[in-house]
């Protein structure tokens, strides 16, 4: 799955939860299917259920519903510019959408840090089940404590881990940014002594002609005595 494909997952997830979004899809066939689980017409929950969006045969000039607005997004999402959104998108449900998006496209190391807060989520959820189904004896209770002091010190690992990472990043920034106003300022004088060289040659040149139209005259006026002589 791609990462604008897991975005898109977490989203639908989000909608289908949320009863204020959820509209009907009549209209919309045969770009959006609801699936029947018991082939009796009965969704899974009021609230929500599962569809399959086929994107690709979604066309829309202009948005009148909810559903229409959320296949748009899901078809064009990774195209938009959050600087300069269209009409369609400015609601608070869209902007919310963008903003996740947009979190999801910053640099590989929020991406890491999301990724193992999503691992410490499932783990952690892991371990609660585990505590709410055992059976409370003193060995039971003794395992669940070792296995959340050994989940804490993993978590402590990936933290400190994470943390070297982004000091490690921030380092390489700061040599990078070194590094171009250097070039920076070896251009800026390199220009510098080019323009210098420039004005030499022009001086140069000027004293060449000067010096050709000095003789120039010597010689006419040597000619002048000559021919009076």
């Amino acid at each position: 799955m791609t990462l604008f494909g897991f975005i898109l997952h977490c989203l639908v997830k989000s909608y289908t939860l949320q009863s204020s979004l959820a509209v009907p899809i009549t209209g919309l066939a045969p770009m959006l299917h609801a699936i029947d689980p018991n082939d009796q017409g009965n969704p899974f929950t009021e609230q929500g259920g599962i569809w399959v969006l086929e994107l690709k045969k979604f066309e829309a000039d202009s948005i009148e519903t909810e559903d229409q607005r959320w296949l748009k997004f899901f078809k064009e999402g990774n195209t938009l510019n959050d600087n300069i959104l269209p009409n369609w998108m400015i609601t608070k449900e869209m902007q919310q959408a963008m903003s996740t998006l947009n979190r999801f496209s910053e640099k590989d190391l929020a991406y890491y840090r999301y990724q193992a807060r999503q691992d410490y989520l499932r783990q952690q959820r892991t371990i609660q089940k585990e505590l709410d189904s055992a059976v409370k004896s003193t060995e039971e209770l003794k395992l669940q404590s070792e296995l959340l002091k050994m989940h804490t010190e993993h978590l402590k690992l990936e933290t400190q881990q994470l943390k070297l990472e982004s000091e490690y990043l921030k380092q390489e920034s700061e040599q990078l940014k070194l590094e171009s106003e250097n070039l920076k300022l070896e251009s800026d004088e390199y220009k510098h002594e080019l323009e210098e060289s420039k004005s030499r040659e022009s001086l140069a040149l000027q004293e060449a002609q000067a010096a050709v139209l000095e003789i120039d005259r010597l010689k006419a006026l040597l000619s002048s005595e000559q021919s009076q002589d």
